[in-house]
């Protein structure tokens, strides 16, 4: 029983310290090989370099990943659908204004924030005024703040 509880262990930190930096640099490769390839009109996920989808899911539209299930959409599909939904305009606020995943139109580092009395982070595009949401950031919108 020593023995497994052990081998997990080692396992967990074997992912963490070795395999996950390889996969993230693994990942962000892709992002940029697919940034420098794309046409003008395409849009990249800065999660993990696949196209993006059009879509339209809580009355907004969006584009999706249809790997990680990212989603990008502009402020102003975001404010029209919260005033669809008769919801009050949500300010977004910065918390690390140093640079992170590009920007899926521009390419630009985007900010990292949320939405004001959300806990669930948001990177924002100020050059395109976009926001991007991980997959499940995209549910936590839809049913905190939309919903």
């Amino acid at each position: 029983m020593h023995l497994i509880i052990l081998f997990l262990l080692v396992a967990i930190a074997f992912w963490g310290f070795v395999l996950g930096p390889l996969r993230r640099a693994f990942l962000k490769g892709r992002v940029q090989l697919n940034q420098q390839k794309r046409d003008a009109n395409s849009l990249i996920c800065p999660e993990c370099g696949s196209l993006l989808t059009q879509g339209r899911d809580h009355a907004i539209a969006h584009h999706q990943c249809g790997d990680c299930a990212g989603h990008w959409f502009s402020k102003t599909a975001f404010e029209g659908a919260l005033a669809n939904a008769r919801k009050p305009l949500r300010d977004w606020i910065c918390r690390d204004s140093k640079g992170g995943l590009p920007c899926p139109k521009c390419a630009q580092p985007m900010r990292l924030g949320t939405f004001t009395g959300e806990d669930f982070p948001v990177s924002n595009c100020a050059a395109c005024a976009s926001f991007w949401l991980g997959r499940i950031e995209w549910v936590s919108l839809g049913l905190r703040v939309l919903g």
